[in-house]
C-alpha cells in the first residue's frame, strides 16, 4: 500500500524535444558527443505550414545535405597520433600524473577527435566509414607514451659501427639508489605499458616492448675520460668539480662513494690490539720494492678513470696468498661498488656468456685466476683491451655487438700464469706487479673486512686518487724485469731463443737445426707439455728478432761458406742425432758437434757479424791498447 500523503504527485516530465538543439533540450548544459550518438544524423525540421490528412499532426520536412567535394576525411590513425601528441604536451610540465590520470584523460581527448571528424563527416556527407571511440589504448599509443613521459634509450655499444643491431634498452633514474643512470630493466618497462592498458595481455605487452625498442631513441654511453659518476654527482677532472646528474649523460654506473673535498685519511686505532692503522702508510708498506706503492695509487686512481687510454693491463702477481693482492681489489671494488665491475679469470674468456657483464660495467677486477688454468681463446680478452669489436652473447636474449673502454686489473698467485697465447700483442699490454711480501702469521683480517670498508676511509681514496692527474702507468724495474721472466716463461720461442743465444758457436743456425734443439730443450723444462709447431716457431723467432742489431732473418736460403764450421756442442749436449758428426768416436762435445754432412744453403737464422770477425776485431783493439 502506498504511504499516505497530503502531497499531490510531481507533474510528469516532458521529454525533450530534440528539435530545439542538444544544448536547449538539455537545460543548455554542453555534453560531450562521443560513442554511437555522434553518428545519428541531424533530426529533419518540423514544417509547420504543412499537416498530414488528418490536418492534426506536423509533418517534418527532410532537409536535403549537400555533399562537399572539397572534404576530406582524416585516418583514426592519424587522428589518434596527432591527438596524442597534442595531449603529451599539454600535461608535459606535469610529472606527477599518475598512469591512470594519463590513460583516462588521453582516452577522452582522443575520443573528442573522434567525434569531431565524425560530426565533418557527417556535415561533408563524405563517402567514409563511421569512426568508433576507443575503449583503450593502441599499442603504438602506449609505446608513444610511455618514451614521452620517461626518458628511455636503446643503448649503441658499437660507438655508431652498429647501433641499428643493438636491443638493449634503459631508463634513466632520477631518485634512488640508481639516481643519474640508464638501467636497464625490460619488465619495469613492460610494467609501464601494462599501467596504461590494464587490459593488455603479455604477449601484446612483449609485443609493445619490441616496438618501443624499435622506436627509443638511439645513445650512445657516455665515455669522456674527465667525467667520473661517484654518489653525489660527477666529478669533472679537468675543472675539479662535482657537477650535477643529467640525463643528457648516459651512464650505466657510478662509484658507490661520495666525493668530499674536504675529505682526510683517517687514523684508526684497534680498540683490541691496540695497533694503529692509516690507508697511506698502510700501501706503503705492501711493498719494499721501489716505485711499487705509488703504481698501487696509480692503478686506483686509473679504475676509477677507466675511459682513458692506459693500454695496459695490471697484473698483481706473487707466491704468496697473504701478499696484499686482495686487500688492494677490495678496496678498489669498494670505491666502484657492485655492478660498476666484473670478475673474468683469463681463462674464463672466450667462453660462453662471460662477456655479459662488460655491457653494464667498464672494469674488469679478478682476484681469482686459478693457480695452473691454462687461458686457451684469448681473442676476445685482446679484443676487450683494445677496445676492437666483440660479440656478447647474452642468455635468453638477442646478442649485442661491443666496443669495451675500460680497465682490468687481475691478480694471481704465481709469478708465471700460463697463457696460450704468447704473440707479442698480447704480452706488450701486461703490466706484471709483482707483491711478493707474505704477511702470514702477522696479518690482520678486519683491515680488509672493517677498515678499508669504511666510509670515511673510501672517501678520502676516493678524493685522494680523483685528484691525481697522471694518464699513464709507471712501470717500476722491478715490473719490468718481472714481465721479462713471464713473457719468457710463456712464450717459449723467446725464452728458448734468450737462453740458447750466447751459447751458439755457427754463425748460420739452420731453422731445422733449432726447431730440432728446440723440442728437445722443451721437453726438457715443460714434460708433458706440446711444443709449438715448427711453423708457429718460426714466425716467434722471426718476430722476436725483427729489428735485432746482432741476428739476420734472410728471406730464403742462406749458402752456409764457413759459417758452420766451428763445431756445435749444443748437438752432444741435447743428443741432435740428424745433426751429430757421423764419424766421430766417444762423447767428446766438439767432436760429436762438427757436422759433418751439411747442405750447401739452409733457410737459416744469420749472425749479423760472425763470431771469428768479432774475435779478430776485439783482437786489434787489444794490440792498439
Amino acid at each position: 500500500m502506498a504511504p499516505d500523503t497530503d502531497q499531490a504527485p510531481p507533474p510528469k516530465e516532458e521529454a525533450p524535444d530534440l528539435g530545439r538543439g542538444t544544448s536547449e533540450a538539455f537545460g543548455g548544459a554542453e555534453i560531450n558527443t562521443t560513442g554511437t550518438s555522434a553518428f545519428l544524423p541531424d533530426e529533419d525540421p518540423v514544417d509547420d505550414s504543412s499537416t498530414s490528412t488528418s490536418g492534426s499532426v506536423p509533418v517534418r520536412k527532410r532537409q536535403h545535405r549537400l555533399h562537399d567535394p572539397s572534404f576530406r576525411p582524416t585516418s583514426k590513425d592519424t587522428i589518434v597520433s596527432d591527438a596524442t601528441g597534442e595531449y603529451l604536451s599539454m600535461i608535459a610540465a606535469n610529472p606527477a600524473l599518475t598512469l591512470a590520470e594519463i590513460r583516462d584523460g588521453l582516452l577522452r581527448h582522443i575520443n573528442n577527435a573522434i567525434a569531431a571528424e565524425s560530426r565533418l563527416r557527417h556535415k561533408a556527407v563524405a563517402n567514409a566509414p563511421a569512426i568508433s571511440t576507443l575503449d583503450a589504448l593502441d599499442e603504438a599509443t602506449a609505446v608513444t607514451v610511455v618514451l614521452a613521459r620517461h626518458r628511455i634509450v636503446r643503448l649503441d655499444f658499437t660507438r655508431g659501427g652498429d647501433s641499428a643491431a643493438s636491443r638493449f634498452v634503459a631508463m634513466y633514474h632520477e631518485l634512488g639508489d640508481h639516481a643519474g643512470l640508464y638501467v636497464e630493466d625490460d619488465e619495469a618497462i613492460q610494467r609501464l605499458i601494462a599501467g596504461l592498458v590494464p587490459s593488455m595481455k603479455q604477449n601484446a605487452i612483449e609485443s609493445a616492448f619490441k616496438r618501443l625498442a624499435s622506436m627509443a631513441p638511439v645513445a650512445v654511453p657516455t665515455q669522456e675520460p674527465h667525467l667520473v659518476p661517484v654518489r653525489n654527482g660527477v666529478f669533472d677532472t679537468a675543472r675539479m668539480e662535482l657537477l650535477p646528474f643529467s640525463p643528457d649523460w648516459v651512464f650505466l654506473s657510478k662509484c658507490a662513494v661520495d666525493y668530499d673535498p674536504d675529505a682526510e685519511s683517517p687514523v684508526i686505532t684497534h680498540p683490541v690490539d691496540g695497533t694503529v692503522w692509516e690507508v697511506e702508510q698502510w700501501m706503503a708498506e705492501l711493498s719494499d720494492d721501489e716505485g711499487v706503492p705509488e703504481l698501487l695509487w696509480e692503478v686506483v686512481s686509473a679504475v676509477l678513470r677507466p675511459y682513458l687510454s692506459w693500454n695496459r693491463v695490471p697484473y698483481f702477481v706473487g707466491p704468496n696468498g697473504n701478499g696484499g693482492k686482495g686487500s688492494v681489489l677490495e678496496l678498489m671494488r669498494g670505491l666502484v661498488g657492485r655492478g660498476a665491475y666484473v670478475s673474468i679469470p683469463l681463462a674464463r674468456f672466450g667462453k660462453p656468456f662471460a662477456l655479459t657483464g662488460l655491457l653494464k660495467s667498464s672494469r674488469v677486477l679478478t682476484d681469482e685466476n686459478a693457480v695452473g688454468a691454462l687461458a686457451q681463446d684469448l681473442d676476445d680478452f685482446k679484443a676487450v683491451v683494445t677496445g676492437d669489436p666483440v660479440m656478447v652473447d647474452r642468455k635468453y636474449k638477442d646478442p649485442v655487438m661491443l666496443h669495451w673502454n675500460g680497465f682490468m686489473v687481475q691478480c694471481m698467485n704465481t709469478m708465471a700464469p700460463r697463457v696460450k697465447d704468447k704473440s707479442a700483442s698480447f704480452m706488450r699490454r701486461a703490466l706484471v706487479v709483482p707483491l711478493t711480501k707474505s704477511f702470514t702469521g702477522v696479518e690482520r683480517k678486519y683491515i680488509k673486512d672493517e677498515y678499508l670498508a669504511r666510509e670515511d676511509v673510501l672517501r678520502y681514496v676516493l678524493k685522494r686518487a680523483l685528484h691525481m692527474d697522471h694518464v699513464e702507468l709507471s712501470e717500476p724495474l722491478v715490473c719490468r724485469r718481472a714481465w721479462a721472466s713471464w713473457f719468457n716463461t710463456n712464450n717459449s720461442v723467446r725464452g728458448f731463443w734468450e737462453e740458447f743465444e750466447p751459447q751458439f758457436a755457427w754463425d748460420l743456425l739452420p731453422l731445422a737445426f733449432l726447431y730440432d734443439l728446440y723440442k728437445a730443450w722443451f721437453a726438457e723444462v715443460e714434460p708433458g707439455e706440446r711444443p709449438e709447431g715448427f711453423k708457429h716457431f718460426v714466425e716467434g723467432l722471426r718476430s722476436h728478432l725483427d729489428g735485432s742489431a746482432h741476428w739476420q732473418c734472410p728471406a730464403g736460403p742462406e749458402r752456409i761458406k764457413k759459417l758452420m764450421a766451428m763445431p756445435e756442442p749444443l748437438i752432444a749436449e741435447y743428443d741432435l742425432v740428424k745433426w751429430k758428426n757421423t764419424l766421430a768416436s766417444g762423447n767428446n762435445p766438439l767432436s760429436v758437434g762438427a757436422f759433418d754432412k751439411p747442405k750447401a744453403s739452409y733457410r737459416c737464422i744469420l749472425r749479423a757479424v760472425p763470431a771469428a770477425a768479432q774475435a779478430a776485431s776485439t783482437d786489434d783493439e787489444g794490440a792498439g791498447g
